[in-house]
Parts: C-alpha cells; structure tokens; sequence
C-alpha cells in the first residue's frame, strides 16, 4: 500500500509537470485538471496493465477474456510498480519512465494526447 500511495503520488507530479508544460496555452486550468483525473484515474492505469501485459508477469490474478475498462487492482500494480522503481532509481528515471510509458500508450489508444509527452 505504500508503495502504491507513493507510485499514485509520483504519477500525479509527473502528469502535472508535463501537463504544465507542454498543454498550458492550448488549454484552462480547468481542462488541465481533468486531463490529470483521467491520465490517473483507475480506469485509465488498468488498461495500461492490460496494454503493457503486465498481467502476463503478475500472479494470482484471475485471467480476464476481456480487457476491463477499469479496475483497482491493475491500476495498484501500476502504481506500486512506479513506486518501486522512483525508490530505486530517483526522479528523473522515473519521470522518463512514466513519460515513455504514455507516449507508447496514447500513441494506440488516445493519439489526440500524444503530443504530450512528445519531446
């Protein structure tokens, strides 16, 4: 649980510093803020286990014949996972990591997002 109150916290900072940065004069403050809900939300981190097959690695997972649309425990492991990996290798790494990971899933699934976490 820690590790998933510090993964969820890691995202969030990293979405909003991207947000901040690359989305600040195309759209309000208000529009920023629920980009972060959505890149963040449960719904949105279950699928990306499902797009990263995460699930493949994963144990005691019952096997799904659909993809769920949302789900917490998907999204736990997600979260858990950036956490691990923000205590093991800093900020920055991390901060990579999470951005890479986005680009590649909005890349399939939401390409109107991709400029967000483009170079």
């Amino acid at each position: 649980r820690r590790l998933e109150l510090l993964g969820d916290t890691i995202l969030r900072t990293v979405i909003v510093d991207l947000l901040h940065t690359k989305a600040q004069d195309r759209h309000s403050v208000g529009h920023i803020a629920e980009l972060v809900m959505v890149l963040t939300s449960n719904s949105m981190l279950s699928k990306m286990f499902y797009f990263l097959e995460l699930h493949k690695h994963a144990t005691n997972i019952p096997r799904q014949k659909k993809k769920p649309s949302s789900g917490k425990m998907g999204a736990n492991i997600v979260e858990a996972m950036v956490g691990e990996y923000y205590l093991e290798h800093g900020f920055k790494p991390t901060k990579n990591l999470i951005k890479n990971i986005y680009k590649r899933y909005c890349k399939h699934q939401y390409p109107k997002y991709t400029y967000l976490f483009g170079d």
